[in-house]
């Protein structure tokens, strides 16, 4: 008995899940088509685990289309060291968004 009610909370949860999960489509103004296509990080600047960064490089991150430049601020992009917040500024163009430090980062 016990068995059969975790089967059907599980499945309870899954089809909850699968309908919470539902994939967004976006309009795309120029020809009024569907795009359901999600955009992804395509490449960081500099990459991940990168060892002899300069200290005062500019980080940037190339997105697989245009995004929404409105979106792209220092609400929805920022940079930590830790838990601390990094202090800087958020720029896009095109498909890249960058951030650039207003003070030198710490090494390591």
């Amino acid at each position: 008995m016990k068995t059969k009610n975790a089967i059907s909370i599980l499945a309870l949860l899954l089809i909850l899940l699968s309908v919470g999960c539902k994939k967004e489509e976006n309009k795309d103004p120029a020809n009024n088509t569907t795009d359901v296509i999600l955009p992804t990080v395509i490449l960081t600047e500099p990459a991940n685990n990168e060892i002899d960064v300069l200290r005062n490089k500019v980080i940037a991150i190339t997105f697989s289309e245009a995004m929404d430049s409105s979106t792209i601020n220092n609400v929805t992009f920022s940079l930590k060291n830790g838990s601390v917040a990094v202090v800087g500024s958020v720029s896009y163009s095109g498909k890249i968004a960058t951030f650039t430090t207003t003070n030198t980062l710490l090494a390591g």
